[in-house]
Order: structure tokens, then C-alpha cells, then sequence
């Protein structure tokens, strides 16, 4: 009866282990299905952080070849910055080159200037002096005249003369032999009356011919005066026109260096941008080596997640 006992409650007991054991195994497999699900997701959130990095790698490579493609811009223009930085200095060069022939130019319509301007004061006193002889011309010509005037008197005087000579001639042959000194004398009178005819008329020649000439002489210096006129209306005019040149060099000389000064400033900004972009330079180098350390170490880290990967599958399992 005792062993009966025993037995059913050793029954019981096996009963209530087989309950535990059941329980246990019922919570070993919820564990390990929890186990898994963990791992599952575990692989999965990994696969997920090898896809994001992966991606990572590609958008770093994708940077790289974008600092490249920068790079190789600011190589171009650090380029194209130089080549403008020799035509600028070029055109320094040409520049002072200009302003040199301005100077030149100015100094030349300048000594120019003052010759016309000279000469404008030689044309001024020789139209003076063409003035003052036209006057003295016309004072000849009226001095000529009144010397005719005098010689026709002259001639009206021998003329009376020689006919006083003839007259007393004839009343020196009515008087006979006392009339011969009277005859004499009257015909030394007519002689020098004759004499002095062709003497006023030899002078009233002369004084016709010296009028002629004067008259000819005066409208030749009034056409020369016309032509002094002339000459300093054009001397004027070359004053005016040289002036307004020299104006007009000066204006452009400082117009020119005020445009070097330009190309100066815009010289020393290309340089110092060329001078920044060769600076930058160096930051691209930088950047580089960072994005390769950093790939490189993103390939450490991709090997380790696969790594981790395998373990929990062989876990899994």
C-alpha cells in the first residue's frame, strides 16, 4: 500500500515535470523564435547598414569625381586668370606705349603752335607794313601828281617864255642895228625856254611813267595785302584747329591712363585670384586624401558588417 503511495506520487511528480519540461520547452522555442526574429532582424538592419553604406561609398566616389570635376574648373580658370594677367600686361605695355606717343604727339602740335603762332605775329606785322606802304604808295601817287601839275606849269611858263623870246625877236629885227644884243639875248631866252619845254616834258615822262608804276605797285601790294589777310584768317583757323588737337591729345592721354590704372587694378584682382585658386588647390588635395581615408575605412567597416552577417547566420543556425 505504501509502495502504491509511492509510486502515484512519484507519478504526480514525473507528471508535473513533464508539465515543466513541456512548459520549458514551450519557452525554449518561444525564446529561440524570438532568438532568431532578433537575429533576422539584426541581419536585416545590417544588410540595411551595408545598402546605406554602400551607398555612402558611392555618393563619396560620386564627391571625388565631383571635387575632380571643381578642381579641374579652377584649373581652368587659374588658366584662363593667368592668360588674362599676360594680356593685361600687354596691354600695360601697349598702354604706355600710347601714352608715350600722346606726349610725343602733344609736344610736337605744341612746338607747332608756337611756330603757326609766330608766324601768325610775322603775318600780322607784315600785313601792318603791306598797310603802312599801300599809304606811302598812295602818298607817291599823290605826290607824283602834284609834281605833274608842277611841270605843267613849268611848260605852260616855257612856253609863254618862248613866245616872249619870239616876240622880242621880232622887235629886235625891226630895230635894226640897235636891236642886235636885244636879238641876242632874246634868242639865249628862247633857247632856254625851248631847253626847258623838253626838259618838263622829258619830267612829265618820267613823272607819268613813276605814277604808273606806283599804281601798279600799290594794286599789287593791295593783293598782297589781300593775301597776308588771307594768310593769317588760315594761321587763325591752324591756331584754332592745333589748339583743339592739343585739347584733344590731353583729354585722350589722361582718358588712356586712367584705363591702365584700370588694367592695373583689374591685373592685380587677377593675380590675387590666381594666387587664391592656387591655395585652393591644395584644399582639393586635402579633401581628397580625406574622401579616400574615409572610403578606406568604409571598407573596413563594410568587411566587419559582413563579418558580424556571417556570425549571426551561423548563430541562426
Amino acid at each position: 500500500m505504501r509502495k502504491v503511495k509511492q509510486i502515484k506520487s512519484l507519478e504526480e511528480e514525473l507528471q508535473k515535470a513533464q508539465q515543466k519540461i513541456a512548459v520549458l520547452e514551450e519557452e525554449k522555442l518561444n525564446i529561440k523564435q524570438q532568438h532568431k526574429q532578433f537575429l533576422n532582424e539584426l541581419e536585416a538592419n545590417l544588410l540595411h547598414t551595408i545598402d546605406q553604406q554602400e551607398h555612402v561609398n558611392g555618393q563619396h566616389h560620386n564627391l571625388e569625381d565631383l571635387v575632380l570635376q571643381i578642381r579641374q574648373r579652377f584649373d581652368e580658370i587659374q588658366s584662363l586668370g593667368q592668360q588674362s594677367n599676360q594680356h593685361s600686361e600687354q596691354l600695360v605695355i601697349k598702354g604706355n606705349e600710347i601714352v608715350s606717343n600722346y606726349e610725343k604727339l602733344a609736344s610736337h602740335t605744341g612746338y607747332y603752335l608756337q611756330i603757326v603762332e609766330q608766324n601768325k605775329v610775322l603775318m600780322d606785322n607784315l600785313e601792318l607794313q603791306m598797310t603802312n606802304t599801300a599809304t606811302r604808295m598812295q602818298e607817291l601817287g599823290e605826290h607824283s601828281n602834284t609834281i605833274r601839275e608842277i611841270v605843267q606849269v613849268i611848260s605852260d611858263i616855257a612856253n609863254q617864255t618862248n613866245l616872249l623870246a619870239l616876240n622880242a625877236s621880232i622887235e629886235a629885227a625891226r630895230a635894226g642895228e640897235h636891236g642886235k644884243g636885244f636879238a641876242v639875248v632874246a634868242a639865249e631866252v628862247g633857247k632856254l625856254a625851248e631847253s626847258t619845254r623838253e626838259s618838263t616834258s622829258t619830267i612829265d615822262e618820267v613823272a607819268t611813267t613813276i605814277q604808273e608804276k606806283i599804281q601798279d605797285a600799290e594794286q599789287g601790294t593791295n593783293e598782297n595785302q589781300e593775301t597776308v589777310q588771307n594768310s593769317t584768317k588760315f594761321n587763325n583757323k591752324t591756331v584754332e584747329i592745333l589748339s583743339e588737337m592739343n585739347s584733344i591729345v590731353e583729354n585722350t592721354k589722361k582718358i588712356t591712363i586712367n584705363v591702365l590704372e584700370e588694367i592695373n587694378s583689374q591685373s592685380n584682382l587677377t593675380n590675387q585670384m590666381v594666387n587664391d585658386i592656387y591655395n585652393t588647390n591644395d584644399s582639393f588635395e586635402t579633401i581628397k586624401q580625406t574622401l579616400h581615408k574615409h572610403i578606406d575605412d568604409a571598407r573596413v567597416v563594410d568587411q566587419q558588417l559582413a563579418s558580424g552577417i556571417n556570425g549571426i547566420n551561423e548563430n541562426a543556425k
